[in-house]
């Protein structure tokens, strides 16, 4: 793979609302794919050429035409259904010039209707997990089916950093949630480089290319195995390879169940991190890389727990707590 098109880890970033960003994404890829093919494409095309499925295809297809993006001809377009294959042979072209732009990153006027049809069932409580979309948790299942194998996998792949989208090839090394943004990412090594890949960004599926498996001699194993034993330390999306863990106490208000219940959640896969009783105090211990996303872990339970180690990270929720009491207390603030 062309290394100036890897996408090295930067950390989560912000995007737009993470539930709907895979569905818009792969809608605008569909948009930028029909404005600028050389040639009109039958729908079964369309599915080859984006590597997903026939039903998924027309589903997109479908949801295009009815938010406004007219597909032509209309009679095709407005029967298109996720178990209908009888068009998959027949030409869908756009029934309005779009082809202003070569790559659609951000919607434009007349494609808001795309991010205003937000899927059924992804209201979230307050305190409660976030739900996962599914096209994330069918993607997570790939890379730990192909990190099972040893296999490699490639996608379509939105990178925030280059225009348009990248096919990426890679050997997963492993999956990782980070519990901080609730983001999953396939997690690999190239030339000694982490690679960090956020499942939400990748367009379509997954792909296994259960035929090209990993092949490492008994020092390329040894090593693997240790990188994989390092990126256990790393909390939120901080994968640096060349960090040191350091060792983290927390103090957890024993009259919050709720809070515990979500602190035991958060770090259930925690490889080095133990929530434990005490002397009737509940204790959090854990090697960390990635301070700085601990913190805003850290800060986002309030009074509810309270830093014991280190003592420089105390001293940085203190000063975090005591800024935004400012905000209350001088006034001049808010002008």
């Amino acid at each position: 793979m062309d290394t100036a098109h890897k996408e090295k880890s930067t950390g989560a970033g912000n995007a737009p609302d993470r539930l709907y960003i895979g569905m818009f994404e792969r809608i605008t890829e569909l948009v930028s794919l029909l404005g600028n093919a050389e040639r009109a494409l039958t729908i079964r095309e369309i599915s080859e050429i984006t590597e997903t499925s026939l039903e998924q295809t027309r589903e997109d297809l479908a949801l295009l035409h009815r938010s406004g993006i007219r597909l032509a001809p209309a009679r095709t377009a407005e029967a298109l259904r996720r178990d209908d294959p009888r068009f998959d042979e027949e030409i869908l072209m756009l029934g309005e010039d779009l082809t202003g732009s070569h790559s659609l990153l951000f919607l434009r006027e007349n494609e808001q209707p795309l991010y205003a049809q937000k899927p059924s069932g992804s209201l979230r409580i307050k305190d409660t997990p976030q739900s996962i979309p599914d096209e994330v948790r069918r993607r997570a299942r790939s890379i730990e089916e192909a990190v099972r194998i040893g296999c490699y996998v490639h996608f379509l792949y939105r990178s925030p950093l280059l225009p348009g989208a990248e096919r990426v090839e890679v050997a997963p090394l492993m999956l990782f949630h980070n519990t901080t943004d609730d983001l999953y990412y396939c997690i690999t090594y190239i030339d000694d480089v982490i690679y960090a890949y956020r499942l939400d960004r990748i367009l379509f599926d997954v792909h296994l290319d259960r035929a090209k498996r990993v092949r490492m001699t008994n020092k390329e194993q040894a090593v693997s195995r240790a990188r994989l034993e390092h990126l256990h330390y790393c909390w939120g999306a901080a994968f640096d390879k060349d960090a040191v863990p350091v060792h983290v106490k927390l103090e957890i208000c024993p009259n919050t169940a709720n809070i515990l219940t979500k602190i035991r959640n958060d770090t259930a896969d925690r490889r080095f991190g133990s929530l434990r009783e005490e002397d009737g105090r509940f204790l959090y211990e854990d090697d960390v890389i990635g301070l700085n996303s601990f913190r805003s872990w850290v800060l986002a339970y309030g009074s509810s727990v309270k830093v014991l180690e280190p003592r420089t990270l105390a001293e940085e929720v203190v000063e975090s707590s005591r800024l935004r009491l400012l905000n209350y207390t001088d006034g001049s603030r808010f002008h």
